[in-house]
């Protein structure tokens, strides 16, 4: 490819400049008429950018950054769901059940089959206070072959029912 180069003092390229503005002229011309010293290529469409500009870096950081925060705002579904958003009268198969304390206090925790998927269902306090430890892993042995179903008293108050398959 024949490649062309064009030298300019600082006074000619000032020149060049003001007397192009009042006509329209390519952005790649404007572009190397500012930067006299680099290459012109006719046949280029776009400018590649030189791997030693200082450019490089901070591009990679500004993507590695905007990964990052995409990442974190991105809408993940949680993994629980309220018991006031279950469907009424419905079965959910059990799954596993299991304790959890935090500085919240202990918490007895149902993993159920909605919609196709796993998900928690954390139960209400009332019951943390009289299903102990080895309640729990007795149940976990036959849990296969209970559903659970919730029944709506008021927005705040869901009764929950654990039957037989």
């Amino acid at each position: 490819m024949p490649q062309l180069k064009l030298k300019f003092s600082s006074c000619d390229t000032r020149t060049a400049l003001s007397n192009t503005s009042s006509r329209y002229v390519h952005p790649s011309i404007k572009h190397h008429l500012k930067h006299p010293l680099r290459q012109i290529s006719k046949f280029t469409k776009k400018r590649v950018v030189d791997e030693d500009s200082s450019l490089i870096p901070l591009i990679k950081e500004v993507e590695a950054e905007l990964d990052f925060v995409q990442l974190v705002n991105k809408p993940l579904p949680k993994p629980w769901v309220p018991l006031r958003e279950l469907e009424e009268d419905q079965p959910y198969r059990i799954v596993a059940v299991r304790e959890h304390t935090n500085q919240h206090g202990r918490r007895i925790i149902l993993k159920i089959i909605n919609a196709g998927s796993k998900c928690e269902v954390y139960l209400p306090q009332r019951f943390a206070s009289c299903i102990d430890a080895g309640k729990i892993r007795h149940f976990n042995e036959t849990c296969k072959n209970y559903v659970l179903v919730v029944t709506h008293k008021c927005p705040n108050w869901t009764d929950i029912k654990i039957v037989k398959a």
